[in-house]
């Protein structure tokens, strides 16, 4: 399915992957491997491990900053349209919006002060709820802005919001200290953490985050709201009426999920479920002080996240400053790809394709033929994923 959606995206977008994935990364960090970096790599398998995690590189930290230069950019860019909403001032366009700017403002003030207050009360301390609002905010927004300019979805690792980057900030809050920790050290600190460290690791995390979206398919709430309203932009629907369709989902999906969570949870028993939780086993692993020190990478890691900003945006200022510059920012992203570079050979192949069938048939074949062949494939991929959990629950409640 991956190459299939490869070979949807943009001929700029595939090139700056696979170049970015053989020149950026691959090529360097292999040299580096050479010099003697990276001791005991090629036990690591697939996992990118100490690629990145560890120097000279700590390509982690460095393709975290890139998304964060890309959203970045994007503020930039629309730094007068966000001026422009600081407004009380109800006027006649606000009739064309989902919503007139002072409602949006109030509402996200609102609602953020809700969430700081929820977390505050489930546990966790002001300072650590703020943590976690913001690194939810800033990882899901800079996905979310460049899965919109180009989308994977139901690939893992498009963009940094697995659990092993959400709580990168939020553990100088609980105390975890920067330097790694032995297994002795470890226990003396789980001895003397209270409530406050444990609802803040976990809602910090997947608990939280995966409403969001989910690393392995990017479903959730911050792909597919821009989604909903690009697509009313599409069909002519009025933001409005997406809006309200929005928040009457939500609303049932919250109050029919949650319910039935818990009802089957102690009639069925959520031990009796293949996983034996509702989430996926790292979820014991969300509370270990130890395996926190080395991620996202080994400190100092923040420099590097900050040369992925820098990186990001000057990819970008070139992008749009000369027409023949051809790596853009998001594309080389996909290529570092957290030190695993696993678009390289479906972003490699597809631009091959892609570029033999504009040649060779010109954009009636590509449009008329190819596009709906890889898209057919992709919506079949969907709907074949649809069936297994439909399939999977059928099963679970009758016996097999």
């Amino acid at each position: 399915m991956t190459w299939a959606l490869c070979y949807l995206l943009p001929l700029d977008i595939l090139f700056s992957t696979w170049f970015g994935a053989a020149v950026i990364f691959l090529l360097p960090s292999y040299l580096a491997y050479l010099a003697g970096a990276y001791p005991g790599l090629e036990k690591t398998g697939w996992r990118p491990g100490p690629l990145g995690s560890k120097p000279p590189f700590k390509w982690t930290p460095v393709w975290m900053g890139m998304f964060w230069g890309v959203l970045l950019i994007w503020f930039i860019l629309n730094a007068g349209y966000i001026r422009r909403t600081f407004t009380t001032k109800i006027t006649p366009e606000d009739r064309k919006r989902a919503l007139p700017f002072v409602v949006c403002w109030v509402l996200i003030i609102v609602s953020t002060l809700v969430i700081l207050g929820l977390i505050t009360v489930a546990g966790a301390t002001f300072i650590s709820a703020i943590a976690i609002v913001f690194t939810m905010w800033l990882q899901y927004f800079s996905g979310a802005r460049a899965y919109g300019y180009a989308g994977l979805p139901g690939n893992a690792w498009f963009c940094p919001i697995d659990w092993w980057y959400l709580p990168y900030i939020t553990k100088y809050t609980v105390g975890i200290p920067p330097h790694a920790m032995t297994p002795e050290e470890e226990k003396a600190f789980a001895a003397g953490v209270g409530m406050d460290y444990v609802t803040a690791m976990n809602l910090g995390n997947r608990y939280t985050a995966n409403i969001l979206g989910d690393i392995n398919t990017l479903y959730g709430v911050a792909f597919a709201i821009p989604t909903c309203y690009a697509l009313a932009r599409e069909t002519g629907t009025h933001p409005l009426d997406v809006t309200k369709v929005m928040i009457v989902a939500g609303i049932i999906s919250a109050i029919i999920g949650w319910t039935m969570a818990v009802q089957l949870g102690y009639s069925l028993g959520v031990h009796n479920t293949p996983m034996k939780r509702f989430d996926a086993w790292w979820g014991g692993a969300f509370l270990g002080a130890r395996g926190w020190t080395g991620r996202p990478a080994e400190e100092p890691w923040i420099p590097y996240a900050i040369a992925g900003v820098i990186f990001a945006c000057i990819l970008g200022y070139l992008r749009m400053t000369y027409a023949r510059w051809p790596l853009d920012p998001i594309g080389v992203a996909l290529g570092i790809n957290n030190a695993a570079a696993s678009y390289f050979i479906p972003a490699l192949v597809a631009w091959i394709v892609k570029l033999i069938v504009l040649r060779v048939g010109g954009t009636k074949v590509y449009e008329d033929y190819t596009v709906p062949l890889a898209a057919g494939f992709v919506v079949g991929y969907f709907i074949m994923a649809m069936m297994g959990p439909i399939i999977g629950a059928i099963k679970f409640a009758v016996g097999a």
